[in-house]
């Protein structure tokens, strides 16, 4: 507790009363630039938390400073399109944001309920009293933004928000609601199979927080047992997709921030299992966390073995993340359910989503093995548009084993580095490069050619082969190239590179983007044969190799939401 405090009480700043960090843009909603010095809204309203358990009258003091401050920041006018939330910083306020994020109305709105739970004696009755109607201004800012159930971490935390709330400031209806969320997304669990932001690193331990969140700040029975099923099916995605030999987090991921899982996911894992997990080297600088002070259960028995071995070797299964209703779609083609696999053995991991965009965030075919030399290298699957990931292509996939054959194809509603924030009003996306990535990333990484079309990334006693086939991208041919860059080798189907022009994927023409991907030792031979392409109907192809087959579109379509 003290550590945190000292640490964090450095970058105190008494003009604004909050600390300061600086700023980490994920590219979307501040426009303010990395490295800028700023202070957090959500950051400072979990320190006050922090200072208030520590009990010390000037800890305290200070935390009554802090929580006036972040009142001061919120959007109380009913009237208002952002009424309930609050900007991400001090300096940016919502009408700058671009655009704001009615989340911060979940986020913020929880530790206002956690204030009120667990600190009302300590601070003045008249401060509470102001705390209690911002909870009520973010309850009903979550009540009328109903967001929907497949966005699993705000839906469970808003949940949890308005039940916290109807219970604290006696308001059924917002009791009620927070309630019929939570038995709904059991539902949808129950329905789907799982979460659909499907087993995400970040949001699944979100939902696990949450849920344990709702159960140290709600007493309303069902909404506890609605909360207890959310955390246990947590649980289960977690266990399922751990490999105990690399001590990561398998795939596939719907939303994932790194490679790695970090230290402080490590740590709680290590403590609710027993088992003994470790950070990956990269992030023994971490940057320190402040603790989130909600009471930690323990995994379910059954769950725990899964972090020490696996159940059997090689280990093999197949997820439904998405159940979908082809009724009611707004795509040309069949979809089907989005389904992951994964293969695990003693020494690697390979996984692959049968479709889904390309979006950074996602892990479309991703994998991990362990070297003398590095305990995790990393294999992933991307799509780059002038270096960064690119939302509005689209990967299929079939796997068996450690064999996974992809097509790519490019999607016409999707935005460019974020889903929905930037797609252009032409429909038209300027580019100097576009490209399909396979990437190696670890110590000791190394990449060459072995054949005609036939690429390898290797590390240790293991090698991805990437077999390549002929390829178009509208009036372009596919050219594949080799290279790399520090610890990071790649094998990549370059799209398009030169001068800078305009594609609209509407009218270009057929993309056709083929390669297959084994992971083998490196003493085992490569598959023999080349990717089998055929035309199937118009703006249609199927694809086979090594016992896998893609019925692909070659015409863009919108994205299977």
């Amino acid at each position: 507790m003290q550590d945190y405090l000292r640490e964090f009480g450095k970058c105190f700043d008494s003009k604004v009363s909050m600390i300061s960090e600086k700023c980490h843009s994920p590219g979307y909603h501040t426009m303010i630039p990395d490295g800028v010095i700023v202070h957090s809204t959500r950051e400072n309203l979990q320190y006050a938390i922090c200072l208030m358990e520590s009990g010390g009258k000037k800890e305290i003091s200070r935390a009554e400073k802090v929580i006036r401050k972040i009142l001061s920041l919120q959007d109380t006018d009913p009237f208002s399109r952002t009424y309930g939330i609050w900007s991400w910083y001090f300096e940016e306020p919502l009408d700058k944001m671009n655009p704001p994020d009615w989340n911060w109305a979940d986020f913020l709105g929880a530790r206002m309920a956690c204030i009120i739970r667990h600190h009302s004696k300590k601070l003045p009755a008249g401060l509470i009293s102001q705390v209690r109607e911002s909870l009520g201004h973010a309850g009903w800012c979550i009540f009328r933004r109903n967001v929907h159930l497949g966005y699993t971490n705000i839906a469970i935390m808003g949940g949890g928000v308005t039940a916290a709330a109807g219970e604290i400031l006696k308001e059924k209806k917002l009791l009620d609601f927070g309630r019929e969320r939570l038995r709904r997304i059991v539902e949808h669990i129950d329905f789907h199979g799982t979460f659909t932001e499907y087993n995400s690193p970040t949001y699944t331990f979100v939902a696990l927080e949450e849920a344990e969140r709702i159960l140290d700040l709600v007493n309303d029975p069902m909404v506890r047992k609605h909360a207890e099923r959310i955390r246990r099916t947590a649980w289960d995605v977690i266990s399922k997709h751990f490999h105990p030999a690399t001590q990561q987090w398998g795939g596939p991921q719907s939303r994932a921030y790194s490679n790695h899982i970090g230290p402080n996911l490590t740590k709680y894992i290590s403590r609710q299992t027993g088992a003994e997990i470790k950070a990956q080297t990269s992030f023994q600088k971490a940057h320190i966390r402040l603790p989130s002070y909600i009471p930690e259960l323990p995994c379910p028995k059954k769950f725990r073995s899964r972090f020490v071995r696996l159940t059997s070797i090689p280990f093999e299964f197949r997820t439904r993340f998405i159940r979908r209703d082809e009724k009611n779609r707004k795509t040309k083609n069949i979809y089907g359910d989005r389904i992951g696999t994964t293969w695990m053995d003693d020494a690697a991991a390979l996984s692959s989503i049968n479709h889904d965009d390309m979006w950074d965030q996602r892990r479309v075919v991703f994998g991990h093995w362990k070297t003398e030399e590095d305990p995790a290298v990393c294999l992933r699957l991307r799509f780059l548009h002038d270096g960064k990931d690119f939302c509005s292509a689209l990967v299929r996939n079939s796997q068996k084993g450690p064999r996974v054959l992809s097509a790519t194809t490019m999607i016409l509603n999707r935005g460019d580095f974020h889903p929905h924030f930037d797609h252009p009003k032409d429909d038209i996306f300027q580019a100097k490069d576009f490209r399909l990535r396979y990437e190696l990333a670890g110590k000791g990484v190394e990449v060459g050619k072995i054949g005609k079309d036939i690429f390898v990334l290797s590390a240790g006693k293991l090698r991805a082969v990437i077999h390549a086939a002929p390829g178009r991208f509208g009036p372009n041919t596919i050219k594949w190239e080799i290279g790399k860059e520090k610890d990071i080798v790649f094998v990549d189907a370059v799209c398009h590179h030169g001068k800078r022009k305009g594609f609209n994927f509407g009218t270009m023409g057929a993309v056709q983007l083929v390669s297959g991907l084994e992971l083998i030792g490196k003493d085992q031979e490569p598959v023999k044969g080349k990717i089998n392409i055929k035309r199937v109907k118009k703006d249609i192809y199927s694809a086979e190799w090594a016992g896998l087959k893609l019925v692909v579109p070659s015409a863009a379509d919108n994205y299977p939401d």
